[in-house]
């Protein structure tokens, strides 16, 4: 975040940015899943309204 941060201002706003949170070991996607208690699931579209869904939210978000 504090990277994002400093060049904010370099960008565009419609622009989909994505951040990798360390800590703990949740960088390493190895680690994470062998300390995860949660079911892993595969083949997501990479669509807002399909990982709300599968993450369980119960409201469907449309159009996103």
């Amino acid at each position: 975040m504090a990277g994002l941060l400093k060049v904010k201002d370099r960008v565009p706003n419609e622009a989909t940015v994505v951040c990798v949170l360390t800590g703990n070991g949740l960088k390493d996607p190895d680690c994470a899943i062998t300390h995860s208690n949660n079911q892993i699931k595969s083949g997501i579209k990479p669509k807002l309204s399909e990982v709300a869904q599968i993450m369980g939210f119960e409201e469907k978000i449309e159009n996103i």
